[in-house]
């Protein structure tokens, strides 16, 4: 669960319970626990261990492979001695071409743009917790990266290339691309990256009354 220390006017930090919303106070350490509500019994944050290490890794990694996830042939299309290969960014400049300018427009944001911003806000928090960079410009990025969190929709793209590889198979051969191999390499370390990142040990560290720098 998301912890904001700067939802607090105060060095103590408050959560809240997803289940009952039970307002609890957090002055629990950094060391690996498992808390729970004591009213309801949910699981209200598992510590991770060396988070941040883990998603500067995996956030350097995928941001190395959205290069080719993004430029490198997909699927290629084999009929009639004929062939068309298709990327991703082929794919939504094609949807344009087609008038379907608001859904290349939306497939953009969410394939491309906000999980490629997730990443670069990841690998841009955890260095800056690891290396102590400016805990201002750290809370702004960890900010993006809640509020895109829902955005980013690989899997539903992943799922739209399986129907099509299922329903296009039967006109002609499909030959599978390196670009189809980079993102499902990307898919996988985009999700485990947000699944180690640990956004509860990243608010503490970047807690404004460590620092003097005052709350809006």
């Amino acid at each position: 669960m998301d912890t904001n220390p700067l939802l607090s006017g105060s060095s103590t930090l408050l959560v809240g319970c997803h289940d009952c919303d039970l307002l609890l106070e957090d002055t629990a350490s950094l060391e690996r626990r498992i808390a729970f509500c004591p009213r309801c019994g949910a699981v209200l944050d598992i510590t991770k261990t060396n988070s941040l290490e883990r998603t500067l890794a995996l956030s350097v990694t995928g941001i190395l492979l959205f290069i080719p996830a993004n430029l490198l042939p997909m699927l290629t299309l084999e009929m009639l001695g004929q062939s068309n290969s298709s990327t991703m960014l082929s794919g939504i400049y094609k949807m344009t071409l087609g008038g379907y300018w608001w859904m290349s427009l939306l497939v953009g944001f969410c394939s491309i743009l906000a999980p490629l911003l997730k990443l670069l806000a990841l690998m841009f928090v955890s260095a800056g917790c690891l290396f102590e960079w400016n805990k201002a410009n750290l809370r702004q990025a960890l900010k993006l990266y809640q509020r895109l969190n829902e955005w980013g929709m690989f899997d539903v793209y992943m799922l739209g290339l399986l129907v099509a590889f299922i329903k296009m198979n039967d006109l002609g051969g499909l030959v599978p691309g390196v670009g189809l191999f980079c993102f499902t390499s990307l898919l996988v370390v985009a999700t485990a990256c947000g699944s180690v990142f640990d956004s509860r040990l990243a608010w503490r560290l970047l807690d404004p009354v460590n620092d003097g720098v005052e709350t809006q």
